[in-house]
Parts: structure tokens; sequence; C-alpha cells
């Protein structure tokens, strides 16, 4: 087995751009949304989001065309994404709240005794 990197992925771990929202003042966006709707179209970057503590109450849909983004939620303080799409409302597909067609998303978890990652490559 090659033990190498996807040479993709390791091209774009040398960029990697940290943006975070929060619902107070010290955050670069407010909404989860307003953070993906300013990542590029064909990005070509690690996008780190950091999501405060809070509510979010938005659906959230990383497209095709928006690779390599990371989730970073801390335990301590805790986010929630929330959304009443349901499939009466919306179809079983939509009725998701957060939707991920984008290769190389990952959500990570950070708790006081370690790291809870997911992936989707």
């Amino acid at each position: 087995m090659d033990d190498t990197l996807d040479p993709e992925l390791a091209n774009v771990e040398k960029n990697v751009t940290i943006i975070k929202v929060s619902q107070s003042s010290n955050g670069d966006f407010k909404t989860v949304n307003d953070v993906v709707k300013s990542i590029p179209t064909s990005n070509t970057q690690r996008t780190i989001v950091w999501i405060g503590g809070g509510v979010y109450v938005e659906k959230v849909k990383i497209d095709s065309t928006k690779p390599f983004v990371i989730f970073y939620e801390s335990l301590n303080n805790m986010p929630m994404l929330s959304f009443d799409g349901t499939t009466a409302k919306c179809g079983t597909i939509d009725s998701a709240t957060l939707i991920v067609e984008a290769n190389y998303f990952m959500l990570i978890l950070e708790s006081g005794v370690g790291i809870i990652s997911f992936g989707l490559l």
C-alpha cells in the first residue's frame, strides 16, 4: 500500500485559511451560511471554519465546488446547527440541516480529552 498523501490534498494543506463564526462580535461572520458563501468556487486551499457556541438556525449546503472545508467545534462551547425542514416541507434529501457534496470535508470536535474527527473524502 502506498503511504503517500494524495498530491492534490498535500498541495492544499500548504495554504490554510481560518474563518471564525460567532454570534457575538468576535467572529469574522455571524452565520455559517455567510462563511460558506465566502469560500471561493473551485476552492484550492484548506479552509477551517471555527464555529463558536450558540444555536445557528439555518440550513447549510456545501456544494461540490467548495472542497477542503473543515468545520471545527469545541465540546466546551458546543454550537448547534438547527433547521426546521421536514420531509413534508422539503422532501427527504433537502430536509437535512447540513448537506455536504464537497470532497475532503471534515468535522472536528475538540474536547478537553482529545479530538474527535469525522471526514468525507
